[in-house]
C-alpha cells in the first residue's frame, strides 16, 4: 500500500512504471508464445536449419541458453550434430522447417526415439561426397515421421546413401516421410516389425526399400513408390520374412516394383490391394527361389513385361488380381522353373483373375507355364475386347518348355484371339481340363496339345466358334474326353494317327449330336428273317469309322434259286456289306463295301434280302454293323 501510495503521489513515477510494462510485457508475451508454437512447452527438444527464418534462428539463440540442447540451430554442413545433440537429451525431437545439410549420420544406439518433421518442408539433405545414410537406427521402438529425405546419390563418390538405414533395430515407424535420390530410401538389416505407412519414394538410386538380410516383419501401407532407377520399388531379398505389402501405388521403377528372392530365398511375402503402373524389366510382382506368398486384388496396367513373374517358387497364391493392357508380348503371369535341375515352381494357386487385352504384339498370353507342377487356375476371365484388326491377345494359357506336370484348369471363361490353352511342348502330362467356356475371336483349335502327353482329363467344356475344339498330338497317351460340347464349331476333334487310349463320353459334336457312351465300337444290329427281308438297322452319323460287319445265319433261306443279303442305304445297297451267302447256316465271311473306313456323309442303313427265284419261307440270320465315332475330316 505504501508502494502503491507513493505511485500515486509521484506521477513522474508512475508513468516510468507503466513504460517499462508497456515495454517488457509484450516481449515476454511474444516470448512465451514462441516457446509454445516451437514445441518446447511439451518438453520436447527443437532443432531449426540454419535456413530457418530470422525470427527463430533470434529466438533459438536466446533460448539455447535457458533449454540448452533442446533449442538449438543447425550449423553448417554438419546440421547432424545438433540433432544428435537433441536425440541425445532423450526428448521428442521436432525439426523446424527448412534444409537440414548433413554431413555425417543422424543416429544414436538408445531405444524410443521419437524424430519428427513438418511434413515435405523439413528436409535432411546428404551434402556431396558424405556416402553415408542420413539417419542410422541402432535401438528399438524408434518412431520417424514428416521428413523429407534428399540423398542427393549422384553426388556421392561411393555411390551410397540411405535415407534410413535400420541395422538391428525392432519395432518401429516411419510414416509419412518423403524420400528421393537415396541408395536406398529404407535399408533394412538384421531388423524385425516395422511399419512404413503413407510416405513417398520417387527417384531413388536404388529401392524405394531394401528389406534384406534375415529381417522380420515388415509391413508397407499406403505409399508410392515411383521411379526407382535401377533396383525394384521394393526389394526383399537375403532371407527376409513375413512382409505385408498393401493399398500402395507402385509406377515406372526401373527393374519391377516388387522382387522377393533374388538372391537367396525368403518367406511370407504378401502383396494386396495395389496398384501397378509401366512395370518395366523383371516384372510387376516378383518372387524367386521363395516360398509362400500372394498377390490379392491388384491391379496391374500397361506392364512392360510380365506382371507376375514367379521363378522357382512354391506355395503362391495369386487371386482376385486384374491384368490389363500388357504391353509387348509378356504374359500377365508367368511361372517357370528356376536355372536347372528338378521343378522348383509348384504349388501355385491362379483363381479368380481377370486377364484383359493382353499383349500389344502377337504371341501374347494370360498365363506362361515352363516346367512347373501342381498348378490350380480356376474362375479366372481371359478377354480381348480389342477390334479383329487389334486383337494381339493369342493365348489364354501357353507352354515353353517340357515337363508341366499336374495342371488343373477348371471353371475358367475365355475369349481370346486364338486358343485357350496351346502346350507346345512334350511330356506335358496329369492335366485336368473342366468345366471352361471357351470362344475366339480368329477359329482356331480350342485346346490344342500340340506334342505329346499322356494322362489328360477334358471334360465338361462348352467351347463355342472355334476351328476344331481340339487338337492332340502325335504319340499323346490317354486322353479322357467326356461331356464337352462343341456344337456350332467348324469342325470335330483333330487327333494325330499315331495318339492311342483317346476314350471319348457323352460328348456333344459340331452338328449337335451326342457321341456314344463310349468310344468302344458302336453297333446297329437287325434280324433279317424270311418274314421281314429289308429291316432298317439306324443311322450311322457323320464322321464315323466302319470297322467291320458280321452276320450269322441260324436258319437257312430256302427259296428255289440264290438268297444274298447285302448292306447299305437307298441308293447303294451293297455299300457296307457285299453279297452275303445265306442259303447255309453259320457265321459267314463277309466283305465290306465301299463305305470301309471314314464316311463323310450320314447313312441310314438297311439290310437287304434278295432271293434269286421263290420266296422263302424259312430263313433267319442276324447282321451287326460296328463302327466308331471319329474327328471330322479337315
Amino acid at each position: 500500500m505504501k508502494l502503491l501510495d507513493r505511485l500515486v503521489k509521484n506521477k513522474a513515477l508512475l508513468l516510468a512504471v507503466c513504460l517499462i510494462a508497456f515495454v517488457v510485457m509484450p516481449t515476454v508475451a511474444v516470448g512465451a508464445t514462441w516457446v509454445r508454437n516451437a514445441g518446447l512447452l511439451p518438453g520436447s527438444a527443437v532443432v531449426f536449419p540454419s535456413d530457418a527464418p530470422a525470427i527463430d534462428r533470434f529466438m533459438a539463440g536466446i533460448f539455447n541458453g535457458i533449454y540448452g540442447d533442446r533449442c538449438s540451430i543447425g550449423q553448417g554442413t554438419s546440421q547432424e550434430t545438433q540433432i544428435n545433440a537433441a536425440i541425445d537429451t532423450g526428448c521428442k525431437v521436432i525439426l523446424h522447417a527448412g534444409t537440414f545439410t548433413i554431413d555425417g549420420t543422424i543416429t544414436a544406439a538408445v531405444a524410443n526415439v521419437n524424430l519428427e518433421g513438418m511434413g515435405r518442408g523439413t528436409i535432411l539433405f546428404l551434402a556431396n561426397g558424405s556416402d553415408a545414410p542420413i539417419i542410422t537406427v541402432g535401438g528399438h521402438g524408434w518412431t520417424i515421421r514428416d521428413l523429407s529425405f534428399d540423398g542427393n546419390y549422384t553426388n556421392q563418390t561411393a555411390f551410397t546413401g540411405p535415407g534410413i538405414t535400420l541395422t538391428n533395430a525392432d519395432d518401429g515407424l516411419i510414416e509419412n516421410c518423403y524420400f528421393t535420390l537415396c541408395q536406398p530410401g529404407i535399408y533394412g538389416n538384421s531388423s524385425e516389425n516395422w511399419r512404413v505407412a503413407s510416405c513417398h519414394f520417387e527417384a531413388n538410386g536404388d529401392s524405394g526399400i531394401a528389406w534384406l538380410t534375415n529381417c522380420i516383419g515388415l509391413t508397407v501401407d499406403n505409399c508410392h513408390v515411383i521411379g526407382s532407377l535401377l533396383n525394384p520399388g521394393i526389394n526383399i531379398d537375403l532371407g527376409a520374412r513375413a512382409v505385408v505389402i498393401t493399398n500402395s501405388y507402385f509406377s515406372g521403377n526401373g527393374y519391377c516394383h516388387v522382387s522377393v528372392g533374388e538372391n537367396a530365398a525368403c518367406y511370407d511375402v504378401a502383396v494386396s490391394n495395389c496398384y501397378f503402373e509401366a512395370v518395366a524389366d523383371g516384372g510387376g510382382v516378383r518372387y524367386k527361389q521363395s516360398e509362400r506368398g500372394s498377390v490379392v486384388n491388384c491391379m496391374f496396367y500397361q506392364s512392360l513385361q510380365e506382371s507376375i513373374h514367379i521363378w522357382g517358387s512354391k506355395y503362391i497364391d495369386i487371386v482376385g488380381n486384374t491384368f490389363y493392357n500388357t504391353q509387348g508380348g509378356y504374359p500377365g503371369i508367368d511361372l517357370e522353373q528356376y536355372a536347372t535341375g528338378p521343378v522348383t515352381t509348384q504349388f501355385i494357386t491362379i483363381d479368380g483373375n481377370s486377364f484383359v487385352d493382353i499383349g500389344t504384339t502377337a504371341g501374347a498370353k494370360g498365363i506362361f507355364l515352363s516346367t512347373v507342377a501342381d498348378i490350380v487356375i480356376s474362375n479366372n476371365i481371359f478377354k480381348e475386347t480389342r477390334g479383329a484388326g487389334d486383337d494381339d491377345f493369342h493365348n489364354g494359357i501357353d507352354t515353353g518348355a517340357t515337363n508341366n506336370h499336374r495342371i488343373t484348369i477348371t471353371g475358367n471363361v475365355s475369349k481370346t484371339k486364338y486358343k485357350f490353352i496351346q502346350v507346345n511342348d512334350a511330356d506335358c502330362d496329369d492335366w485336368v481340363v473342366a468345366n471352361n467356356i471357351i470362344q475366339q475371336i480368329t477359329a482356331s483349335n480350342g485346346i490344342s496339345i500340340e506334342a505329346a502327353a499322356d494322362d489328360w482329363i477334358i471334360q465338361g467344356n462348352r467351347i463355342i466358334g472355334c476351328s476344331a475344339p481340339m487338337a492332340i498330338g502325335a504319340a499323346s497317351l490317354r486322353i479322357m474326353i467326356l461331356g464337352n460340347n462343341w456344337e456350332g464349331c467348324t469342325n470335330d476333334l483333330n487327333i494325330n494317327a499315331s495318339a492311342t487310349g483317346i476314350i471319348y463320353i457323352n460328348n456333344i459334336d459340331k452338328n449337335g449330336v451326342q457321341w456314344a457312351v463310349d468310344n468302344n465300337p458302336i453297333s446297329k444290329d437287325v434280324w433279317v428273317t424270311s418274314a421281314s427281308q429289308n429291316p432298317a438297322m439306324g443311322t450311322i452319323p457323320v464322321a464315323s469309322y466302319i470297322m467291320t460287319v458280321y452276320c450269322h445265319v441260324t436258319e437257312a433261306f430256302n427259296s428255289d434259286g440264290t438268297d444274298i443279303l447285302t448292306v447299305g442305304y437307298a441308293a447303294d445297297t451293297d455299300s457296307i456289306a457285299t453279297a452275303i451267302d445265306v442259303s447255309t447256316t453259320g457265321v459267314k465271311v463277309v466283305v465290306l463295301g465301299t463305305d470301309n473306313g471314314y464316311i463323310a456323309t450320314a447313312r441310314i442303313v438297311l439290310a437287304y434280302y434278295v432271293n434269286g427265284g421263290s420266296e422263302p419261307n424259312t430263313g433267319k440270320a442276324i447282321i451287326k454293323v460296328e463302327f466308331q465315332r471319329v474327328p471330322t475330316q479337315p
